[in-house]
């Protein structure tokens, strides 16, 4: 699974999920969907531990 469409569905489904990766990743706001592409760009520059947050998400939902 994409990384993308993780965070899409953390977004989406579980967005307590979301609000704890902003969170551990300081990423400010008051708009969800600026928290989003934040999050959403971090992973385009390649920032690893969002990579091992994320998939961490998937292995627990799963």
């Amino acid at each position: 699974m994409c990384l993308e469409e993780v965070i899409d569905e953390i977004f989406v489904v579980r967005y307590d999920a979301f609000l704890e990766i902003c969170q551990q990743l300081h990423i400010e706001g008051e708009n969800p969907s600026e928290k989003y592409l934040t999050l959403k760009h971090k992973i385009e520059k390649g920032y690893t531990s969002l990579h091992e947050l994320l998939y961490k998400e998937l292995v627990q939902k799963r």
